[in-house]
Parts: structure tokens; sequence; C-alpha cells
């Protein structure tokens, strides 16, 4: 049952979710910072005997790449040290990597970008994770704004340093702060962490079998007479979603579906503009000068600013819409922007082509770029977010790659097709979750399963003991069960204060 007043302070809830999403605004400034200062970047960079084409794609895709590496380095480890110690190391790790990705040898600084994507990808898996353990199952939604609206904060930012630097004739190479301003939000973020957010969250204990330490992170959490039941709700959690069940028959339907979303999402554009919207504001211009840059980073400006309010009322969206119609919808939409774009020569005379790219980034973030995530979010087992890390660095980087080869309208028109695919993919595929809780979500996908019938009596039974000061058993499982998580759940008595 959902009780909206059942933590004990959301202010202080919140509050802690966005030190923790410092790490998402420092993703948003890595993925965003060769957009931000592109030109600069190549000139910097470019020489007579060098491809730009092939730089160009290398400086887009070592983020990405990067960040695959940073999801599997983080899932192995997630479960060992925790999510908080994990996101400490990675602030760390930021000063590193933005130090050498600014070097101007380029060899040097494709090591720094790829460890800043090495960053992102812990980022992209432990954030979210953190805040969906945090928070009580029905607000899992709000993860996906906290995330979306933080990173693309860190791409305004990036803007706007750059708009700063042109404004000032970049006399000063003031652009280079792009690069080191990570350095800056790891640090609070950092402080954060050591002075604020003191502990991890109860799964994590709880998959360690340090149930007192569960106990009394959910004590900090939630009003008193609501400990109990959220107590056996994160117990449950534990126990049913685990990291092996994204490779079993009951979980596979609905972990594969999530994937292909995410990776369509990614090659319908996802993060085009976020790569590559300098490129595609100076369009087919020949004789750009300071002015037209100028113009270029106002554009820039606007299309994050864009962004973020368009994220912002994403919860709303999503439990009004839902999920199916989003994407059907929205791959409609897209499709046909990116027609519009690709022939922008004919169409130049109705609506600009900034206009359209403008209109292109704004369905794109309420539509698939939205709903991935939560999709992902709420079909994924635990760790096996990590699937959903690799396919979006995934696509981002071979979107970052061929996209360096190709001119704008062809561009657009690779996105047209992949855009008619992702409309039949969304229609055939994609089930409705909305207002849905984990277990009616997993029904929905797997009807009849085992686990489910054996885990949710007893649960019940459990739930219906919990009063006053009582002591209770941790969950205990039946024997066929039992035998499957003995690595993972030893019961063991739990005092209920």
């Amino acid at each position: 049952m959902d009780h909206p007043n059942e933590l004990k302070s959301r202010s202080s809830i919140f509050f802690q979710c966005l030190i923790i999403n410092i790490g998402a605004l420092t993703s948003g400034i890595f993925f965003s910072s060769f957009n931000a200062a592109f030109f600069e970047t190549l000139n910097l960079y470019q020489d007579p005997h060098t491809d730009q084409k092939l730089l160009i794609a290398s400086l887009t895709s070592a983020i990405p790449l990067g960040g695959i590496l940073g999801g599997i380095i983080a899932c192995l480890f997630a479960l060992r040290l925790g999510r908080r110690k994990l996101m400490m190391v990675a602030d760390l790790l930021t000063i590193i990597g933005c130090i050498v990705g600014q070097s101007s040898t380029l060899s040097i600084a494709l090591v720094g970008r790829t460890i800043c994507g090495f960053i992102c990808g812990v980022n992209f898996l432990l954030v979210p994770l953190y805040i969906r353990e945090l928070l009580p199952y029905y607000m899992v939604t709000r993860t996906v704004i906290f995330f979306k609206v933080m990173f693309s904060l860190g791409m305004c930012l990036t803007f706007l340093i750059s708009l700063f630097s042109q404004n000032n004739g970049n006399e000063q190479n003031l652009w280079k702060l792009v690069f080191l301003l990570p350095i800056l939000f790891a640090f609070i973020r950092l402080v954060g962490l050591v002075s604020c957010v003191k502990t991890d969250t109860a799964t994590f204990y709880m998959k360690r079998n340090q149930n007192d330490k569960a106990w009394e992170v959910l004590k900090s959490i939630y009003k008193h007479q609501f400990v109990d039941e959220a107590y056996i709700r994160e117990r449950k959690m534990s126990i049913m979603f685990r990291f092996r069940d994204a490779f079993t028959a009951e979980y596979r339907s609905q972990v594969l579906r999530a994937l292909v979303i995410t990776l369509f999402a990614q090659l319908m554009g996802g993060n085009l503009l976020t790569f590559y919207s300098s490129r595609l504001f100076l369009g087919h211009q020949s004789d750009a000068n300071a002015q037209t840059y100028i113009d270029i980073c106002t554009l820039n400006v606007f299309f994050a600013v864009i962004t973020i309010f368009a994220n912002l009322p994403g919860n709303l969206i999503l439990q009004h819409i839902g999920r199916r119609p989003l994407l059907v919808y929205g791959a409609v939409i897209l499709g046909a922007s990116s027609l519009l774009i690709a022939f922008s020569e004919v169409v130049n005379f109705i609506i600009g082509q900034n206009s359209l790219i403008i209109i292109f980034a704004i369905v794109q973030s309420i539509t698939f770029n939205l709903v991935s995530r939560a999709y992902a979010y709420e079909l994924l087992p635990s760790y096996s977010l990590v699937f959903q890390v690799i396919f979006e660095m995934l696509g981002a980087a071979g979107l970052g790659f061929v996209f360096a080869y190709l001119e704008l309208e062809l561009a657009f028109l690779v996105v047209a097709v992949f855009c008619a695919l992702g409309f039949l993919v969304s229609y055939k595929i994609v089930r409705e979750t909305k207002d849905m809780i984990p277990s009616e979500i997993h029904s929905v996908f797997k009807p009849n399963t085992q686990k489910k019938d054996q885990v949710q009596p007893l649960l019940d039974e459990e739930a219906s003991s919990c009063e006053g000061d009582t002591i209770i058993e941790s969950v205990k499982i039946k024997e066929s069960i039992k035998s499957n998580d003995q690595d993972e759940i030893t019961p063991q008595p739990v005092l209920l204060r």
C-alpha cells in the first residue's frame, strides 16, 4: 500500500537525492564538453596529418566507451564496497580525468576522456540505483526526473561557459574551464557524501546480511509506524531481484524489452544534440566568423534550457500519458522531424532548420530519453541495471562515431529510419506499466512465477506480525528457494524497535 506521508522528512530525503545526483550533473558536463568547445578543440588538435572526421569521432565516442567499462566495474564492486564508497572513488577519479583530459597532446587527452567516461558509467549505474533503493517504489519515476534534469543542467553549464568565452574572444582560453568544471562538483559531492549521506542503502545492507544497519537506515527515513512495513518491502525486493535473475527465463522477457528500448532511444538520436549540436547548428555555413560562433553558443544554451524545462514535468507526463503511448507517438513525431531536417533545403522556406532541431530535441527529451530510462528502472532487477548502462553507452558510442562521418541531412535520414523501426518495436513489444508496483509489473511479463507464489504468502504473514515492539524472524524461504539464495540471505533474527 502507498503511504504518501510515510517519510520522516521529504526535504531531507530530496536533499540526499540532490547530493547523489551531482554525479548526473558531472556526467552531463562530460558528455557535452567536447560539443561546447567544439571549434576550439578542433583547432587545438588539428594538423595536416590528422583526419578531422576521425578526430571528431574519437573525441566523441571516448566518453561512452569509457562508460561501458565504468558500468561493468561499478556493478562488480557495488555489492562489496557499496554504492556510496564507489561514488566517492568516482569523485576522486574525476580530478585525474579532468586534468588529463584537457592535455594538448591528443593521445593523452583521449586517455583522460576515457577516464571521464569511466566516471560517467559509474554514475549512470550507481546514482539511479542508490536513489531507487532510497525512495519508496511508488516514487521510482522521480529517479528518472532527478537524473535527467541534473544531466541537462550540466550540459547548460558547459554551454554557458562556452558562450562566455566566445563573448570574451577566447583571449584567455576560458573555454578550457569546460573540461575542469567537473572537479568543482565532484568535490562538492564528495563533501556531501562524507558529511550528509553517511550510510549506504538498506537494500545493500540486507544483501550483506547486515540487518541491524538496514533497520537503522530505514528508521532514519520512515516514520515509526511505517518502518516495519518498509523493512518487509525492502527485504522482499532484496530477495526477489538479484543480478543473476536477468539471465533466467522468469525475467528474460522484461529485461530484453527494456534493453531494446534503451538501445533504440540512442539510435534514434538520444544523444545526437548532446554530442553534435554545435556542428548541427553550424550547418553548411562556410564563412563562419566570431558572431556565428556566438550565435551557435547561444543556440546551445537555449537547447539545454529547453531540455531542462522539458524534463521537469516528466513525472506528470509518465503518470498521465503512460510509457507505451509516449514511445509510439514519440517515434512518429521524431521520424517526421528527422525527415524534415533531412530535406531542410525544401522546408527552410516554412520553418528554419535550427527550429526543427530544437523541436526534435524537445520531443526526444519527453519521449524516448525519458521513457527508456523509466522503463529500464521499472523492469530491470537491481544490479542488472548495468545492462541498461552498457546498451545506452554502446548506442551513444556508435552514434557518436558513425555520425562524425555523415553530413547533417544523411545523419537525420538515418535517424528517421531508426524512428520507423522504433515505432514498430514500441508498438509490438512495449507493455504499459503505469501505476504498477514491482510485483504487478513482473506478473505482466510472467503471470505465474513460482518464486512469487512461494515468497508472497510468507511476506504477508510476516507483515501481519510486525506490531509494536516485537521480535520477528527475517524472511524464511521454502527449501526450494533457500538452496538458491544461500549465498545472499542467511536467516537471522532482527530486532524491530
